[in-house]
């Protein structure tokens, strides 16, 4: 018995294939009977001689045996031979992910990954592109993972990508729909955004949209006209969409801007159009308007109307955040009302209205004047505590400062402050100012700079310098006197000047007493330096209490009545006296005998005297005189 195909036992068959199982036996007498059998489950049967039995096979059929069986009455035993089936297969191709769908955003980068699975090797691996037509991505010798890398990926890149691979039995392939998502964007609009009608006419709006998904539309802000719906009509195989809708205007305050707002899951896009008086219309040119400081602003009204024998007046108005600062009356030439406003500086920032009035007509029409100028200061302040001082600024500045510059005075010479130092701390933060727009005083949006010096040298001057593009500013903070500074306000448009009182430290209190003890002592040196002329030079008796001398019975007594009281920070004079043996260090002591105190040397005293501390000690009746070394 033999089975074609199948010396081996195994036989192999391709996947969706027509395959026949071919059996031959010899035949033998009485003529045998012949089966097909799969799991004792006859497939087909006949004889002598020869069966056959065609099928189709499938993935499932893989490692499957099948039995060909003969047999007649002479047989003592019945002829069997069993094979098995090794099914080629068509590849089984997967992209990674399992999704049939992938929604990325627009500009991002994307991976896809083709896996596949084969029993026999695979020939050729290809990504196909399809969003209305056929395109190949890529070609080249099949891996197990094959990536398709897609860098900023586009909205004309939404569609279905497909990988195939392909071997000898056929080609298997999977694929998944990504989806490029952006905002809505108008893509056919007329470039002023104006559409025209008349009173009581409704005024059509229509424009087309692209989005990847159908949008939707809604009014945001309206003047007062009556507005209709919004229809949204697909355009074929693109991702667009023409949108329309009306609005009415009754009177002529319906006539403006309108706003509305178009949607989809990505986000949102607000659009703005102008509904415009086709008989009669306002502009103002230009609508945005930046005067560098000390130019001059120009702002134009025009009225147009289609009647001949138009009689109008115009009035201008001048707004800073919603306040109205003062009135102009504009320059009429022809169809135009013309507003001039020489050398401008911060004051005139703000909104500038052109109100025209026609018979029952009134148009409104705006624009926006922003200066461009130095930093303006607005206010500051200074003050100090113990150890440190601290300097405010407020201050104005359009365009943005740079970081503001300290300096303080040093030896005559002007030293900048290294604000990141540990001595020196600087912030600036954004804060809420007050200037004076014309006598009105208004809440802009500015800035705060303070500086915070951590030490107790008190310097001339502080200087702190704004600046930006267009120049700078800057505010002195001038010490005049012991515990008090000036602030100099220096500014190309305001010159302000302010006393700010510091706060008493301790520090100032010890400076003025040992500046008093001072001239004391000098005044007793020249005392004695006369009476030692005239030779009545004495020594008084004295009196030693808790290791200090004094000089008679009175020093004594008031010496006790002083250490009832409290001492707070500050320390006596006479506690700098020290004992001799415990002179040392940074300081250095001068011995000399009352014996070689003479006249010679009394103007060499003298000098000393003024500047020196004087401790008599009765042992040896010495003088000593302690020197500070730096």
């Amino acid at each position: 018995m033999t089975i074609e195909r199948a010396e081996t036992g195994i036989l192999v068959v391709d996947e969706n294939k027509n395959s026949t199982l071919e059996c031959h036996v010899v035949s033998g007498k009485p003529p045998e009977y012949m089966e097909w059998r799969n799991n004792s489950k006859t497939l087909s049967y006949g004889g002598p001689s020869h069966l056959s039995f065609t099928f189709i096979p499938t993935r499932y059929d893989e490692g499957k045996q099948f039995s060909c069986f003969a047999n007649n009455s002479a047989a003592e035993m019945p002829s069997e031979q069993i094979i098995t089936l090794f099914v080629r297969r068509k590849p089984m191709v997967t992209v990674a992910g399992g999704k049939d769908q992938l929604v990325i955003e627009e500009f991002r980068n994307v991976l896809l990954q083709c896996n596949y699975k084969s029993n026999i090797n695979a020939t050729n691996v290809q990504w196909h592109f399809f969003n209305g037509t056929l395109h190949s991505l890529k070609d080249k010798t099949a891996n197990q993972k094959l990536i398709l890398r897609l860098h900023n990926i586009k909205r004309s890149e939404s569609g279905m990508y497909c990988c195939a691979v392909t071997n000898d039995v056929g080609v298997g392939s999977d694929g998944v729909k990504v989806i490029v998502t952006y905002k809505p964007e108008v893509t056919e609009l007329n470039p002023n955004k104006t559409f025209l009608t008349t009173i009581n006419h409704p005024g059509n709006i229509s424009f087309v949209v692209s989005s990847y998904e159908n949008p939707t539309v809604l009014w945001v802000n309206i003047l007062g006209g009556k507005l209709g719906i919004w229809n949204r009509v697909p355009i074929l195989r693109e991702s667009k969409y023409v949108i329309s809708s009306t609005i009415l205007p009754k009177t002529y305050q319906d006539f403006g801007m309108y706003s509305l707002r178009i949607r989809n899951g990505a986000g949102y896009k607000d659009v703005q159009i102008q509904l415009v008086n086709s008989e009669f219309d306002v502009s103002i040119f230009p609508k945005n308007f930046d005067c560098k400081t000390s130019n001059t602003i120009k702002l134009t009204c025009n009225i147009r109307s289609t009647s001949s024998n138009i009689s109008w007046t115009s009035s201008w108005y001048h707004y800073r955040n919603k306040h109205l600062i003062r009135s102009f009356i504009g320059k009429h030439k022809d169809s135009e009302s013309v507003l001039e406003i020489p050398h401008c500086d911060y004051r005139d920032a703000g909104e500038y209205k052109c109100i025209v009035l026609e018979k029952e007509n009134k148009a409104e029409v705006s624009s926006l004047v922003s200066i461009k100028g130095p930093p303006v200061i607005t206010n500051k302040h200074s003050s100090s505590k113990a150890d440190s001082f601290q300097f405010i600024v407020l201050y104005y500045s359009n365009p943005a400062s740079l970081e503001p510059k300290w300096h303080y005075l040093f030896n005559n010479t002007e030293v900048m402050i290294n604000t990141s130092s540990m001595m020196f701390n600087q912030t600036v933060t954004k804060t809420k100012i007050s200037m004076n727009y014309y006598g009105q005083m208004i809440r802009l949006d500015g800035w705060r700079v303070e500086l915070i010096a951590v030490t107790d040298i008190v310097y001339a001057y502080y200087i702190c310098q704004l600046y930006n593009f267009y120049g700078s500013s800057e505010v002195k903070f001038e010490y005049k006197e012991r515990f008090l500074f000036t602030d100099v306000y220096e500014n190309k448009t305001d010159v302000y000047k302010n006393k700010i009182g510091m706060q008493f430290g301790h520090e100032y209190v010890i400076l003025i007493s040992i500046g008093m003890l001072a001239f004391v002592v000098t005044v007793v040196c020249l005392f004695l330096r006369r009476k030692r002329l005239t030779g009545d030079v004495t020594f008084p008796s004295v009196h030693q209490t808790d290791g200090q001398t004094y000089t008679n019975e009175n020093q004594l007594e008031h010496h006790e009545n002083e250490s009832n009281q409290s001492s707070g920070s500050y320390e006596d004079v006479e506690n700098l006296a020290v004992p001799e043996n415990q002179i040392n260090g940074p300081y250095r002591a001068v011995e000399n005998n009352a014996a070689q105190f003479n006249p010679q040397n009394r103007l060499k005293y003298e000098s000393v005297c003024a500047s020196k501390y004087m401790i008599m000690h009765t042992t040896n009746v010495k003088i000593l005189t302690i020197n500070s070394v730096a």
